[in-house]
């Protein structure tokens, strides 16, 4: 005759509550694991991430020292508030020394720029002056004297505006405490004196560009 003993209900249930803790300091690691490499990720909101993550691991680590793991609930402590800050650092040297090697990248130089702008602008005025030369050629012909000489002035001015951006015009009129600006189309615009960094003007004479710059206060 077989006798069966059934096994002891307590102890299958003590079992049960320490395997579920064992997997809840497993889950804790890998957690904490995950937010330090997101910590580590040179994105902007990245770190809220990781802190969130590193909250919740905080809370399990709770739940695990009141269950009674308390050699493994005061490491995963010590990690929380030893560890986590160096890879919160370490993060943001990786994110600056991210974003000023882009800043270098992306950096033109200011009189590359301005002698890129000089460039365009005389092709463009070759451009008009040859158009001219081939439609009213036979007019200017009649009304100037052979040894008469006539310069011609092409003008155009760059405003720059405190915000960063800036406008191009043909003319400009300072009215009060406001500049009247015509683009080549005809189109106006009054932007206020305050909103103005500084305006640059180009001037061309006979294929000769003479750049000067002013701010508001200095010049009317």
């Amino acid at each position: 005759m077989d006798i069966q003993i059934n096994p002891n209900p307590r102890k299958q249930t003590i079992k049960r509550k320490q395997a579920n803790t064992d997997v809840m300091i497993q889950n804790t690691w890998i957690l904490l694991v995950i937010a330090w490499v997101i910590y580590l990720i040179p994105i902007p909101g990245t770190s809220y991430i990781a802190s969130v993550l590193v909250l919740g691991g905080f809370i399990m680590t709770v739940v695990t020292l009141a269950k009674g793991k308390t050699q493994q609930g005061i490491i995963q402590l010590l990690s929380i508030f030893l560890i986590t800050p160096i890879f919160c650092f370490l993060g943001m040297i990786i994110f600056w020394t991210f974003v000023n090697k882009s800043i270098e990248l992306n950096s033109i130089n200011s009189k590359s720029i301005q002698n890129a702008v000089i460039k365009d602008y005389n092709r463009e005025i070759n451009k008009i002056k040859k158009l001219e030369h081939k439609v009213y050629q036979p007019r200017i012909t009649k009304n100037i004297k052979k040894d008469e000489k006539k310069d011609i002035v092409y003008l155009k001015y760059i405003v720059h505006l405190k915000d960063g951006g800036k406008v191009e015009c043909s003319k400009l009129d300072r009215k009060g405490d406001s500049i009247k600006l015509t683009s080549q189309s005809g189109l106006l615009m009054d932007v206020d004196l305050f909103k103005v960094e500084k305006i640059e003007k180009f001037e061309t004479v006979n294929n000769k560009t003479n750049i000067s710059s002013w701010t508001p206060g200095n010049k009317g």
